[in-house]
């Protein structure tokens, strides 16, 4: 059979200039749409998060569902990005949609705490849910593990992880300084506190810095610090992190999956001092590409910095290089839209 051209709509969310839309979500969508511009692939975009404020939410809901219906009869295949808060609200008209004018239907659900999300929901919301899952041409999950639960479930999964386009770069000349950074959203659940208490304790010779958005009121504080660098364009993040030695992520937030800012260090040498945290152990191989310790455990942390030298270093550093190649962005996407193109087939 002949293989149809490839014209899909993007639904998603997109950055702008609310603080929260700074994030690993925001940025892996951007990704994928220049991936799509750069290799001239037909698409449309919806963006989901129009309307920034959280009681626009009504209006973001129609105005999704008055563009997908706008751009349906130039499309081929829908997929929609989106948290499992949001693949709650868009799937079902989604899929309605979709099934009305015979078009291709991706679901890709951001982060790593969407199975919990489904066995909290009551029962009827779960049979909805799945049936909608179900009813999907493909179900793009971020983690292994949800991988595996999903597929019992009888839906048609896929991996899709978290993926960066970075240049992988390593400086062989490079000293291990004892220089650590954090870069992701500033809030209580990545682990902040752990940090600021790391930069009190440790010696002198150490270095921590800290970037990204402030989401939470309780560190505004942090403008005041030299320790604090603001925020990092997408483009500054390469050259900034081949400043640092070891990026730090003593995460515990809920909805953790794989977190975009351990790719990008890893790419550029820095292995990842982590929480043994949800899906972090898929992404973090303990003693491989970083190193893992108990969640909210500050004297293992602390530990686990002062142990580290430069021959441990330097092989955890190259390991990290090689780790990063299969999250590469243009690898990544590549292989979606092989998938894609199958469908159509």
């Amino acid at each position: 059979m002949k293989e149809s051209t490839l014209r899909i709509l993007l639904i998603g969310p997109r950055r702008n200039n609310n603080l929260e839309s700074i994030g690993g979500t925001t940025v892996s969508f951007e990704n994928l749409i220049s991936f799509l511009d750069s290799n001239k692939i037909v698409h449309q975009i919806v963006c989901t998060n129009r309307f920034k404020k959280r009681k626009f939410d009504l209006y973001n809901y129609f105005y999704v569902l008055f563009k997908v219906i706008i751009y349906i009869p130039r499309i081929n295949l829908i997929m929609l990005n989106a948290s499992p808060r949001g693949i709650i609200v868009f799937s079902f008209p989604i899929y309605l949609i979709a099934w009305l004018f015979n078009c291709k239907l991706v679901f890709r659900v951001f982060g790593g705490d969407f199975y919990s999300f489904y066995l909290n929901l009551n029962k009827l919301a779960r049979i909805a849910l799945l049936k909608c899952l179900k009813s999907a041409d493909l179900l793009l999950l971020q983690t292994k593990s949800l991988l595996q639960k999903f597929e019992l479930l009888d839906c048609k999964v896929n991996w899709l992880p978290t993926s960066r386009s970075v240049k992988m770069t390593q400086n062989l000349n490079k000293e291990f300084s004892k220089r650590l950074i954090y870069f992701g959203q500033i809030t209580e659940q990545k682990g902040i506190d752990l940090i600021l208490r790391l930069i009190d304790i440790l010696d002198i010779d150490y270095q921590i810095d800290i970037y990204g958005p402030i989401i939470s009121d309780k560190y505004l504080f942090l403008k005041s610090k030299s320790y604090y660098k603001g925020i990092l364009n997408q483009n500054q993040i390469p050259s900034t992190l081949s400043n640092y030695d070891v990026l730090l992520l003593p995460t515990f937030h809920p909805g953790e999956g794989y977190p975009g800012a351990i790719i990008e260090a890893n790419s550029c040498g820095l292995p990842v001092i982590a929480s043994n945290w949800m899906s972090i152990p898929e992404i973090v191989i303990d003693q491989y590409n970083g190193l893992l310790f108990p969640v909210n455990d500050f004297d293992s942390l602390l530990n686990i910095i002062r142990n580290l030298n430069e021959v441990k270093w330097r092989v955890l550093s190259s390991n990290a290089i090689l780790w990063s190649k299969q999250f590469d962005g243009n690898f990544v996407n590549s292989n979606l839209i092989d998938r894609f193109r199958k469908l159509l087939i």
